[in-house]
């Protein structure tokens, strides 16, 4: 970049730029300045990866979480075990779970805070409660009986839920969604599992899939998530 006068020549990637203006000129005369470059300018390089800074090299704490994620997922892996035609997971335990706190009464409030919620949108109540519904009927869930609750001898953390609503999907336009994230006295659930690896698929390499061939094929597993069966 030079500078003279007020006036900035830059010398780019894209070529050079002139730019700026006598600042003592009072007059109201505009001119547009061109440069014409003579040389072509090769964007190659500057469209690679590489030139937009996203190919890091991994640093050492990089790959110590990288191998903390694999010892957690094989943990999780070893777990597995098929029943019938189900996956049962037990919950991947880093803590004692005794140490959770007892939240009956956040989780009541956040429930009647819902409910206040859903009785504004009959419609949106209507959905939700058919999920809910849902759920037992396909034996997702099951109500306790109170004897159940009374003499159930273990740690007691409950898990609020809400809605997602997604008026554009055929299939699922109110999903229900439990958050184990949520806290109670600094503390969530989500705090006593390992977490594993992240599964996702690599944007990028779905995105140079899709390319690959003619035809795209898409599927999708009916309610995932409820498919997997947690063991007591």
């Amino acid at each position: 970049m030079k500078e003279k006068d007020g006036m900035v020549v830059q010398n780019s990637l894209l070529g050079w730029t002139v730019f700026g203006g006598n600042r003592n000129d009072s007059s109201n005369n505009h001119q547009v300045m061109n440069v014409i470059i003579h040389t072509p300018v090769d964007l190659t390089q500057f469209l690679t990866l590489e030139s937009l800074e996203v190919d890091i090299e991994q640093c050492d704490c990089k790959k110590a979480q990288l191998a903390n994620e694999e010892i957690e997922g094989k943990l999780i892996e070893d777990s597995c075990t098929k029943v019938d035609n189900k996956w049962t997971v037990p919950y991947p335990w880093i803590k004692n779970p005794y140490e959770l706190k007892d939240n009956k009464a956040q989780a009541e409030r956040m429930l009647r805070s819902l409910e206040r919620r859903l009785l504004k949108s009959p419609d949106q109540a209507a959905a939700y409660e058919r999920k809910m519904e849902e759920m037992v009927t396909m034996g997702f869930a099951r109500k306790l009986e109170e004897s159940e609750v009374n003499n159930y001898p273990g740690p007691v953390h409950y898990i609020p839920h809400q809605s997602i609503v997604r008026p554009d999907s055929k299939t699922t336009p109110v999903r229900i969604v439990f958050n184990s994230s949520n806290r109670y006295e600094g503390e969530a659930i989500n705090d006593y599992w390992v977490k594993g690896p992240d599964l996702l698929n690599n944007l990028l390499g779905v995105l140079l899939r899709f390319r690959e061939n003619e035809v795209a094929l898409c599927a999708n597993i009916s309610k995932m998530y409820h498919q997997v069966a947690i063991p007591e």
